[in-house]
């Protein structure tokens, strides 16, 4: 699927929907995919908020000729706590065989990521991200740093709050700004600045 993310070509979504466990993710594109899932006759939207795992999209980057920046579940958590371990694995495994491509992967679920670190293929092509919306969750970058990922990248997107003494010894990319779409809560460009 093509995507409007700023440098990216292609979002890849070998899971779909989500709970809402975090107050960084209440008001997320998330809200919309049932419905755009529904319309392209691919979702039952009685299964809304469900995480869904599709086998057969996995080897969709198999299909791309040329190299693309691919964003990773653009609407889902790959390390939310529904998604089964042999399915993480199984998406670590097409990215490690598909390095002509770029793989950007965002969590809020940092202590699973962790937990997990050690049994994932780290290849330089995969980019290990967390998202801090706020001061509470800066222990997401240090999860983070501790993983074996080879690039690391924090989204401070979307920042509720003014996030001081941040740490971003080892971690390569920094992304900051408030959110998108109707709903979009407000965001004080200072807190994107500092």
């Amino acid at each position: 699927m093509q995507t409007n993310i700023v440098g990216v070509e292609e979002s890849w979504n070998p899971v779909t929907d989500c709970n809402k466990s975090s107050f960084g993710n209440q008001n997320n594109q998330a809200d919309q995919m049932p419905y755009r899932l529904q319309a392209k006759g691919k979702q039952d939207n009685s299964k809304r908020f469900q995480v869904t795992c599709h086998s057969a999209e996995l080897k969709r980057p198999f299909s791309w000729k040329n190299p693309r920046l691919v964003f990773v579940n653009s609407t889902v958590d790959l390390f939310h706590d529904d998604v089964p371990l042999n399915f993480i694995y199984g998406a670590f495994l097409v990215m490690s065989h598909t390095r002509q491509h770029t793989y950007q992967i965002l969590t809020k679920h940092s202590e699973r990521l962790l937990e997990l670190n050690s049994e994932l293929r780290w290849e330089s092509n995969i980019w290990m991200g967390v998202c801090v919306e706020d001061q509470e969750h800066l222990y997401r970058i240090e999860h983070l740093r501790r993983t074996g990922a080879t690039n690391k990248l924090v989204s401070f997107k979307p920042t509720f709050e003014s996030v001081t003494d941040i740490d971003l010894t080892g971690i390569d990319w920094v992304i900051s700004g408030g959110e998108s779409g109707p709903r979009f809560r407000p965001v004080d460009r200072k807190w994107v600045r500092r």
